[in-house]
C-alpha cells in the first residue's frame, strides 16, 4: 500500500508539474497574443493616418489646378487689358519702344489698311507676345 501511495503522489507531483507547465505556457501565448494584438492596433492606425493623408493629398493636385486656371485667366486679362490699351492709343504709331536696364525692345507693325484683317492681328498678336514675353523674363 505505501508502494500505491508513493505511486500515486508521485503521479500527483507529475501531473502538478505538467499544470504549473502548461500555466506558464498559457500566460507565454497570452502575453504573445496581447502583443500581437496591439502590434495589429497599431499597423491599423498607421494604415487610417496614411489613406487619410493620400486622401488629403488627392485634393491636392485639383487645388493646384484651379489655382494655374486663376492664374491663366488673369493672364488673359492682362493680355486683353494690353491688347485694348494698345488699340486706345490709336493703331496708328509706327512703332512702340520699352526700355528697361538698358535693354531696348522694339517691335513694329504696319497699319496701314490695305493689309487684311487677320494680318493686323498677327502683327498685334506678335508685339504682345514679345512685351510679354520681355516683361515676364525681367521679373525672374
Amino acid at each position: 500500500m505505501q508502494s500505491n501511495t508513493y505511486n500515486l503522489q508521485s503521479r500527483v507531483q507529475s501531473l502538478e508539474w505538467t499544470q504549473s507547465d502548461i500555466f506558464s505556457k498559457t500566460r507565454t501565448i497570452e502575453s504573445q497574443f496581447d502583443e500581437t494584438l496591439l502590434h495589429i492596433v497599431g499597423r491599423i492606425a498607421t494604415l487610417e493616418n496614411t489613406q487619410s493623408g493620400m486622401n488629403g493629398s488627392a485634393h491636392k493636385p485639383q487645388a493646384e489646378i484651379a489655382t494655374v486656371e486663376q492664374k491663366v485667366a488673369a493672364t488673359q486679362s492682362n493680355t486683353h487689358n494690353l491688347q485694348s490699351r494698345f488699340q486706345s492709343k490709336g493703331g496708328n504709331a509706327n512703332g512702340f519702344q520699352i526700355k528697361n536696364n538698358n535693354h531696348r525692345v522694339t517691335s513694329r507693325y504696319d497699319t496701314r489698311t490695305d493689309i487684311p484683317a487677320p494680318t493686323k492681328h498677327r502683327y498685334v498678336w506678335g508685339f504682345i507676345s514679345v512685351f510679354i514675353k520681355f516683361v515676364t523674363e525681367r521679373r525672374i
